[in-house]
């Protein structure tokens, strides 16, 4: 069964009123996307996410090109064409990696992936850190916890300090003293303001990005959209398939809907309750060796140690 991606639409407070073009806000692109299918989709330039969706074949790679009002303008897009790209301010005195998990909406898994690499990288004998931009900081409580447990020295040490977004440049800036930093970021990517262009830059500086999805049309349509921001350097991000359930042939139809988007992790996470409750208690999967899950994250740390280049 193909998937059906549906473009974005743009949000105003009065839904009757037109957009700043004057087109409804309310209508919306949709298109079933199928191997042989050619499409060739716009949506409103006036509106608050404001992409150009173009696709030519389902082998080839989507494109949105955010505009001024958007992530990024015509000019600075003309710009990272020719090799220019966006001033960044640099981040890091030193050298520690950047491992960014993103996903522009909430309950995809994304805590969860970044605590489990952390530990991983921590038990690899590395220097670790983790930075918590989700304004919920559940990332920076799992840390609380893990450290308020009696038995904590019996676990590998992770620090996660509580970010403020606007500020991530002084703060990344500030943990030079780390191998490896893993980033977990707020949801609402969308959202007005500077929250989309900060999300972005701070991409182009991570050194790899996670993007955590889950295994449904409609989580896919809208996550799909996000790869595009990262296209000036190909490969540095990855589609990690989240909550999947064993035996559904809807698996592997998602792994190869996603990686005509962009690249796509060969394996999967599985959705196991107890994965949620080792949280719940400053735990990780990777803290036991019959701990469920633990195979699976285990996999996705080595992974992502061989594209980091460091020892897994």
């Amino acid at each position: 069964m193909p998937f059906v991606v549906i473009g974005a639409e743009p949000q105003h407070e009065n839904a009757s009123d037109p957009g700043p073009n004057g087109r409804d806000p309310s209508q919306a692109v949709s298109s079933t996307f199928d191997h042989s299918d050619t499409l060739q989709h716009s949506v409103d330039r006036g509106s608050h996410i404001a992409p150009r969706l173009v696709r030519t074949n389902l082998k080839s790679a989507c494109r949105i090109e955010p505009f001024r009002n958007g992530l990024i303008s015509p000019q600075r897009k003309r710009g990272r064409r020719m090799g220019v790209g966006p001033k960044i301010a640099p981040v890091r005195s030193k050298s520690p990696k950047l491992v960014m998990i993103f996903a522009p909406k909430g309950g995809v898994g994304k805590t969860t992936i970044a605590l489990n690499l952390a530990v991983a990288a921590a038990v690899a004998g590395h220097r670790v850190a983790g930075v918590d931009f989700d304004p919920q900081h559940h990332f920076a409580l799992w840390a609380t916890d893990r450290e308020g447990r009696e038995d904590r020295a019996s676990f590998a040490k992770v620090l996660v300090k509580r970010g403020i977004l606007r500020h991530w440049r002084e703060q990344l800036r500030d943990m030079h003293d780390y191998d490896l930093i893993f980033i977990d970021t707020p949801p609402r990517a969308e959202a007005e303001g500077n929250v989309r262009l900060d999300l972005q830059e701070m991409g182009l500086q991570a050194d790899f990005i996670i993007m955590p999805v889950e295994v449904s049309g409609s989580a896919m349509r809208f996550v799909v959209q996000f790869m595009s921001w990262w296209e000036s350097s190909p490969g540095s991000a990855v589609f990690v398939l989240n909550k999947t359930i064993a035996g559904r042939t809807i698996l592997r139809e998602a792994r190869e809907t996603l990686r005509s988007f962009g690249p796509c992790w060969e394996g999967s996470i599985p959705m196991r309750d107890d994965i949620t409750r080792q949280v719940d208690y400053g735990l990780a999967a990777m803290d036991g060796g019959d701990f469920q899950g633990r195979d699976s994250y285990l996999a996705l740390w080595r992974f992502c140690a061989e594209k980091l280049g460091v020892k897994p």
